[in-house]
């Protein structure tokens, strides 16, 4: 946040600053010290006490063609917009005449406000990265379904903020004051408004194809939906419509996308694939969130202890990681009385059994047998540690994360 933050002050800063000295050149300067020191905002984490990304300079030319790949399908949406902004400006030129342009920079410019939606999809990789590396389905569905929830209200919400707003926008924030420029403008920032929830929701897709290995279909629907379908749909809505159809074809062009998507994804697919494509695996997976009290341990134990059941695992599995879901939440509930500890439960079954804990709180490895005593609780959680040799603590996405593994 601080980092965009700098982006931004930078970025107006150092365009105005500059656009005095050098002019319209200035501003693209402007720009390029924004990003700069927005970089060395970002670049600061790395000194921080509580960073566990050690920097290490390394140079590896034969990474260069698959960075390339991943680093495309975010970086190409830029490249669009450009291309879109001319054929749209030219098309305007054209047909109705420079005088409408000004209408056109309002509408871009708040078309650009839509990539902040991208921020959910940002969240969501290094997540659903994890939940990817373990195999845990149940994880990916489960943060997937979460960040399509957060999509459409958002969408919602700037949907409804772009249509109330339009008017302060047009005339606050751009300075239109001619009556006929000021009406047009309202007019497409309100149709425009209806397209940011599809838009949200796109954005959300388009970030897993990228954390799935998806590139092209990824790369497909930011091209149709950045590129295409506002150029093809917008140009003939404003040749039958008049001026504002050219904003009805803009609005349309992520339903339409969305809809090309999901059709592509059917019959490539099947209907079970939609809209994520989830791969198949051999791994049963199972997820619990929780927040750390003991009723709710119980109730942990307890189901992790049917799903156990069900799936016929030996005694001596079941027992201890029965006895892990409730002594050891119980110590990390003990050891952060204070708090309202939030954590995850995993429990993946294939041939061997893995249950996975994430919880907030104190960052501790509370699976180190050389824990120091505080309670008996503890005293016994310590003991039983010596006992699991096949165990994992990695502080994860800020959250600690432990790993215990065991025969099925």
């Amino acid at each position: 946040n601080l980092s965009y933050a700098a982006n931004i002050v930078g970025n107006v800063g150092m365009s105005v600053l500059m656009c005095n000295i050098w002019g319209i050149r200035g501003i693209g300067f402007g720009s390029f010290f924004g990003t700069a020191i927005s970089l060395l905002v970002l670049l600061l984490h790395l000194f921080r006490k509580s960073n566990t990304l050690k920097f290490r300079f390394c140079i590896n030319v034969k990474e260069i063609p698959e960075i390339t790949k991943f680093s495309f399908l975010d970086a190409s949406a830029y490249l669009y917009f450009a291309i879109v902004s001319v054929c749209i400006n030219k098309f305007i030129i054209l047909r109705f005449g420079e005088a409408y342009l000004p209408v056109f920079t309002v509408v871009f410019s708040v078309i650009e406000l839509e990539i902040m939606l991208d921020g959910i999809g940002e969240a969501m990789k290094p997540i659903v990265s994890i939940y990817r590396g373990e195999k845990n389905a149940s994880g990916e569905r489960k943060i997937l379904n979460f960040s399509m929830k957060c999509a459409l209200v958002m969408g919602i919400c700037l949907s409804l903020f772009f249509f109330v707003a339009a008017p302060v926008l047009t005339k606050t924030a751009f300075g239109i004051s001619d009556p006929t420029l000021y009406g047009l403008s309202v007019i497409a920032i309100r149709i425009l408004s209806l397209r940011v929830v599809f838009t949200s929701i796109l954005f959300a897709i388009s970030s897993y194809y990228l954390i799935s290995n998806h590139i092209l279909l990824g790369s497909f629907v930011i091209c149709l939906n950045t590129a295409v379908m506002p150029i093809v749909p917008g140009i003939l809505f404003a040749l039958v419509f008049g001026f504002n159809g050219l904003w009805i074809g803009y609005a349309l062009s992520p339903l339409l996308s969305l809809i090309i998507l999901l059709v592509y994804i059917f019959f490539r697919y099947g209907r079970d694939k939609i809209p994520f494509i989830f791969e198949k695996s051999d791994t049963r997976s199972f997820t619990f969130d929780l927040t750390l009290k003991e009723d709710s341990i119980i109730n942990l134990r307890d189901n992790v202890e049917n799903i156990l059941i069900e799936e016929k695992i030996i005694t001596k599995t079941k027992r201890d990681i029965m006895l892990i879901c409730e002594d050891f939440l119980l110590l990390v509930a003990e050891r952060n009385k204070d708090k309202e500890i939030s954590a995850e439960c995993s429990l993946l079954i294939d041939e061997n059994v893995a249950l996975i804990l994430r919880y907030d709180g104190e960052l501790v490895d509370f699976s180190d047998s050389d824990l120091s005593i505080t309670s008996l609780r503890s005293m016994f959680v310590s003991s039983f540690m010596e006992q699991v040799s096949d165990k994992d603590y990695l502080i994860t996405t800020s959250y600690n994360r432990n790993v215990f593994r065991f025969k099925a």
